[in-house]
């Protein structure tokens, strides 16, 4: 199946088409989907089909859904990382390494600041949730609320403020959607979405994440 025939990323491109952004992936090495393991060796060359359609970088994640990159050493994290590069380049090109990552579980790895900084990563996504951070000192959990950015240890920071999934929970109109984004454009100067490739299975997942990019595109005037 040509890439962008797949429905998850026909539907990513259509975004782009519509809208102009860029999409960032994070990947796990390895899964089993069923019952067996599947990895990222399995991924045909796709570059032709990326030089055609360049809408698409990738990151790492970890090394599959069970295993949290803060709860292994940072030898084994780059480990994990460099497999995960490696196979990154292999089927695309390193013109497509992702310039901000978000690790499994929200891992702060800023031991790996050198690390990322080699793999022209910017900074790392910490947490939308309350705690504002889980290894960082308090002072940096709360530069991260009130200003949405952070430096700890040489590694930037950057607080994810929205997920798709949540915005449909809370039902939002698209009045609410725009008066969010407009409310975190004012306070911070940008704008942080994500969500898990499981919610753009679904058409909820789908028409919020549509409608979130057209309440971008309005607020924005971009």
């Amino acid at each position: 199946m040509p890439l962008f025939s797949h429905p998850l990323y026909k539907f990513l491109l259509e975004i782009n088409e519509e809208f102009g952004n860029k999409i960032g992936l994070n990947l796990f090495y390895q899964g089993v989907i069923n019952n067996r393991l599947r990895s990222l060796k399995e991924v045909r060359n796709i570059t032709d089909e990326l030089s055609e359609n360049p809408v698409l970088k990738f990151a790492p994640h970890a090394l599959d859904y069970a295993t949290a990159p803060y709860a292994q050493s940072p030898e084994e994290q780059i480990r994990v990382f460099d497999a995960i590069y490696e196979q990154i380049d292999r089927f695309s090109d390193q013109k497509y390494f992702a310039k901000f990552a978000r690790l499994h579980y929200y891992s702060e790895s800023y031991e790996l600041a050198g690390y990322f900084k080699s793999r022209v990563v910017d900074g790392l996504f910490s947490t939308d949730r309350a705690a504002g951070s889980y290894r960082m000192p308090q002072y940096v959990a709360k530069r991260l609320f009130k200003k949405g950015a952070a430096r700890y240890k040489g590694m930037n920071f950057i607080r994810t403020q929205f997920r798709v999934e949540f915005f449909i929970e809370e039902d939002l109109t698209f009045q609410q959607i725009k008066n969010r984004i407009r409310h975190s454009i004012e306070n911070y100067g940008f704008l942080i979405f994500y969500t898990h490739e499981i919610d753009l299975r679904t058409k909820k997942g789908r028409d919020m994440t549509w409608l979130i990019h057209k309440a971008i595109h309005i607020v924005t005037g971009k």
